[in-house]
């Protein structure tokens, strides 16, 4: 009997968990099976859709995450180091060289206290000294002799004017470079002259031998003169004038030279037929800077008594 009811029980349990698991098999079944079939514009949509997602998808996967940065609202500077080296000798920009007449060519020496002009001749100003028994660097010459280019004694990177009658070089000036003189100051001639009376000589053949002292302060070499004398009672001419390529005289009856150079002191002379009336006389003198009275001429005119 108890094994009987065992087999009831046991079919009636079967029985219900097939009827639980039948329709749940039908189910699984059905998913797995093939999909319902669909449009070629529902295809295309669900690939674009798979390919577009698919896209961000590994556009999301493969972008690393960015830690977000912190700046701070102030920041501190780091020190800054600096390597100072010791300086253990200084060099200068430009090349000091002792001034010997060797290494820098000639140099200058005043005899006396010399003026350093800004041209070459007493028209221009005095720009410098050059004390007597010191000396400066010759950088040039002027090409009719008499004055030389140097550095200014008194003014460092500046350059003057100094006469050679008060001056002596120390070395060859052969190489030196002739320097153009500057513009004359208005007013000057490049043709210039001062004069004064030196007196009657007796000198042979000429007893009356009117003698006049002549410096060139023009910046041009002289090469010839003439004097004529007029009696200032009667204006008559007391002399017999001519042109004399050599009238340059080193003192008092003595032969002339042909040239005078710029800057230079020379005496003129001329013969009297007579002595002035009342011992008044002018004399006008001509100089040139070409033989013949040619070239460049300038007249001095000196007024003068004989006692």
């Amino acid at each position: 009997m108890k094994a009987k009811l065992a087999l009831t029980l046991r079919g009636h349990f079967i029985k219900g968990l097939l009827k639980w698991l039948i329709p749940g098999f039908i189910i699984l079944f059905s998913a797995c099976g093939p999909a319902p079939s669909a449009t070629s514009s529902d295809q295309s949509k669900s690939m674009a859709s798979s390919e577009t997602v698919g896209m961000v998808e590994t556009k999301m996967t493969d972008t690393p995450k960015v830690q977000p940065i912190i700046i701070p609202t102030e920041i501190t500077p780091s020190p800054t180091f600096f390597l100072v080296l010791p300086i253990t000798e200084t060099i200068p920009l430009t090349q000091t060289i002792p001034l010997t007449s060797d290494s820098t060519g000639a140099l200058i020496r005043a005899t006396i206290d010399t003026n350093c002009r800004f041209g070459p001749g007493p028209v221009y100003d005095v720009v410098g000294y050059l004390l007597a028994n010191t000396t400066a660097k010759v950088t040039g010459k002027l090409e009719a002799g008499g004055w030389y280019y140097i550095e200014n004694p008194t003014l460092p990177g500046g350059f003057c004017w100094v006469w050679s009658q008060t001056t002596v070089i120390e070395g060859n000036t052969s190489q030196l470079a002739f320097v153009a003189p500057p513009p004359t100051p208005t007013g000057a001639a490049p043709v210039n002259f001062t004069v004064s009376f030196a007196g009657i000589y007796d000198c042979g053949g000429a007893p009356n031998s009117a003698t006049f002292s002549v410096r060139n302060t023009g910046f041009q070499n002289l090469e010839s003169g003439e004097i004529l004398v007029i009696d200032t009672w009667n204006d008559k001419v007391i002399n017999k004038p001519r042109a004399n390529d050599s009238p340059f005289l080193s003192g008092p009856c003595t032969s002339g030279a042909s040239q005078m150079k710029t800057g230079t002191v020379f005496m003129v002379a001329t013969n009297l037929k007579t002595l002035p009336e009342r011992g008044h006389a002018k004399a006008t003198i001509t100089l040139c800077t070409e033989d013949d009275l040619d070239g460049g001429c300038f007249q001095r005119a000196v007024n003068f008594a004989i006692p």
